[in-house]
């Protein structure tokens, strides 16, 4: 993550307040991989509005690409909850604002596409794009080299900007990167397209 930036950072135009911890839930997307923790549409809806509720900053609503069940719960969630101040729930910084409704999408075009077809609704929406950096996963998985992730990632970050204001990368497998070879995880997060010029524009990067 580029220095100064948290992953439930605020939508443009709010100052950032170091006495304010924000939440990022992945409760339905990441949490709901867990054995007999599938939801319904209906019960995603009702998680999101409760975190919401709770004060929750950044809510991943899902994986749009993954289905179409999956991409119209992530689109009913950022037109209802990413786009209402629930009673209760706390102010940020500024004033009140809905979640940020984030979608995860591998990068690749028609992922990022479907994500933001996913999370468009939403007032604050979020695209998160993801790519495995680790050699293990880079060499076996993937069959790219080290120059071929750093394009990649660079490309599709880019790809996503032009759709939305707001995009996080996280460094699949940079957990797995070893002693000698984080200079490569830096080397694929220096290289993303942060800024361009463009002020309404902000990049994510989780390393």
């Amino acid at each position: 993550m580029s220095p100064g930036r948290r992953d439930g950072a605020p939508p443009k135009g709010e100052t950032m307040s170091e006495n304010h911890v924000r939440i990022f839930d992945t409760t339905l997307r990441d949490g709901e991989q867990s054995p007999g923790a599938t939801m319904t549409s209906a019960e995603k809806l009702e998680v999101a509005k409760a975190l919401s509720r709770l004060g929750v900053d950044v809510i991943e609503a899902g994986f749009p690409a993954a289905s179409p069940d999956d991409l119209a719960a992530v689109q009913r969630i950022a037109e209802t909850v990413g786009r209402d101040v629930p009673e209760g729930r706390p102010e940020r910084p500024g004033g009140a604002e809905p979640p940020i409704i984030c979608g995860l999408a591998r990068a690749t075009e028609k992922d990022i596409d479907q994500a933001f077809a996913g999370v468009r609704g939403a007032k604050h929406p979020r695209i998160h794009t993801f790519l495995a950096t680790s050699p293990i996963h880079r060499e076996h998985k993937l069959r790219m080299t080290k120059e071929q992730v750093v394009e990649r990632a660079s490309k599709m970050v880019a790809y996503a900007r032009a759709l939305c204001a707001d995009v996080e990368f996280s460094p699949s497998g940079g957990d797995h990167v070893v002693s000698g070879r984080r200079a490569h995880l830096d080397e694929v997060v220096a290289e993303l397209p942060v800024g361009a010029g463009d002020e309404n524009s902000h990049v994510r990067r989780r390393a």
